[in-house]
């Protein structure tokens, strides 16, 4: 298990025999905000100040590459193996992407009006969606990395900060004020919620297991949210079908309208900052999840 932290130092712990198995110090200029394991032997990281580096772990990881992208933090970084690439969404309101088999910067994107927040490829392959702080998905092309080719204003009431993709045409998004949803794309339309954090925490995470039944949410209140996640069912749960009753969806969650426009608002960019994970965190009770069902 690699880990980076706000101290510019990556770990790396034998999960087998729970035993730290190396740890390297001032990995990057300012603190690491994302991580991505690319395969056996190669992640990537960006920090802060808007770097991005890639990592030979072969022996200690090595910076193969290293490349200022953005003025503000890279948010997310998310990978296509079949076509060796490394795409970074930052803060500035940019999509970075690079080759990691011959590690080099590729393209990038002209900034957006507001920082993009989370990154997933969908439709085979052929989309990238960002979830973005004014709380709409953008869409790009892939190859043609100017300009949005599409935007889907969900209108969550907040910034949407964790994607990933469900089936080729379906996402699950996290949002600021907690709550995670799941959407269709091409034709786009909301599918249902499958809940929301206590207390209003943001969703700083999503990830799936592998079979995709399960999608996994984090936030500041140090525990793991395991949702069931069926896309074909209207009544998604916790994964523990006797625990499910605060996430089941009202009749109204199906009723939200999405307005597509291919020309971009122009609004008010909202500021972000690498901390802006601690800065949305609140004053929590009980870290354990389950004590309040």
């Amino acid at each position: 298990l690699i880990s980076a932290s706000s101290a510019e130092a990556f770990r790396v712990v034998d999960m087998e025999t729970q035993q730290l198995h190396w740890t390297v110090k001032h990995v990057h200029n300012s603190p690491v905000f994302s991580l991505v394991s690319i395969d056996e032997t190669l992640m990537a990281s960006g920090d802060d100040d808007g770097t991005v580096k890639l990592w030979d772990l072969r022996s200690r990881p090595k910076a193969v590459l290293s490349q200022s992208v953005s003025q503000d933090y890279i948010s997310d970084l998310i990978v296509d193996t079949d076509r060796n690439a490394l795409l970074a969404t930052s803060g500035d309101g940019t999509l970075s992407v690079f080759n990691f088999r011959r590690p080099a910067f590729k393209k990038q994107s002209d900034p957006n009006d507001c920082g993009l927040l989370c990154a997933a490829i969908v439709k085979g392959g052929t989309k990238v969606v960002c979830g973005t702080g004014d709380g709409s998905l953008h869409v790009y092309s892939w190859g043609e990395w100017g300009d949005i080719s599409d935007r889907v204003n969900v209108e969550v009431g907040s910034s949407i900060d964790a994607c990933v993709t469900m089936h080729g045409h379906s996402v699950c998004i996290g949002t600021e004020s907690g709550s995670i949803q799941m959407l269709q794309l091409f034709p786009h339309r909301h599918l249902f919620d499958l809940g929301c954090h206590q207390q209003g925490l943001a969703v700083e995470r999503l990830r799936l297991s592998p079979d995709k039944s399960l999608v996994f949410s984090s936030s500041h209140d140090e525990s793991i949210h395991i949702w069931k996640a069926n896309p074909f069912s209207d009544k998604p749960s916790m994964a523990d079908e006797s625990e499910a009753g605060s996430s089941d969806s009202s009749d109204a969650d199906f009723d939200q309208d999405f307005s597509i426009s291919q020309n971009r608002q122009q609004q008010k960019r909202k500021k972000f900052s690498g901390k802006k994970g601690l800065k949305k965190a609140k004053k929590l009770g009980s870290s354990n999840f389950f004590a309040d069902l």
